[in-house]
């Protein structure tokens, strides 16, 4: 997202480094307990996880880019849900969006983040498959009906940046 960006950049290294620090701190465990079982300490003398082979190989580059990458994405996705998603999907909800959540969704659409911003209520519509029954007896799942009612209020917002001429980039 091209406005405060920096915060989703920065959210995302935190996140990858942290992922890769949990699976080195894994790996350290294991190469101590073979440490120890090569010394012939414990129950399971000579059993080992075979850590050094694992660890420097291309599985094992593959486990620490896997946890990278995975916490390069989890981390611009937590920041970008909540800042913008769960304020829109409360203000759905309550039908009162706090104004600085407003100005946030305005400025992310102002930047042409409209599709993206659509497109990851559609992810999170499709993580909640609770099934409730709407009043008119249809039966839908809680995750597609505030996908539904989040995106609603973003092409809302945007009607309205766009209608008044607001849509230019802060950039």
């Amino acid at each position: 997202m091209r406005d405060g960006g920096e915060e989703f950049w920065k959210r995302s290294i935190i996140e990858g480094v942290e992922e890769v620090t949990e699976e080195a701190v894994v790996d350290s465990t294991k190469a101590m307990f073979d440490f120890m079982s090569w010394l012939g300490v414990g129950k399971n003398k000579g059993a080992s996880f075979h850590t050094m082979e694992n660890t420097f190989s291309e599985a094992g580059l593959e486990r620490y880019l896997m946890n990278l990458i995975g916490g390069l994405m989890g981390g611009a996705l937590f920041e970008l849900q909540g800042k913008v998603i769960q304020p829109a999907i409360d203000a759905a909800i309550t039908g009162q969006a706090r104004p600085e959540v407003t100005t946030s969704l305005i400025k992310e659409i102002r930047n042409g983040n409209t599709n993206e911003l659509l497109r990851i209520a559609d992810i999170m519509g499709k993580s909640d498959k609770s099934a409730i029954q709407m009043p008119g007896g249809e039966t839908v799942t809680r995750g597609s009906e505030i996908s539904k009612e989040l995106k609603n209020y973003i092409k809302f917002v945007e009607g309205i940046v766009v209608d008044n001429g607001l849509n230019l980039s802060d950039d």
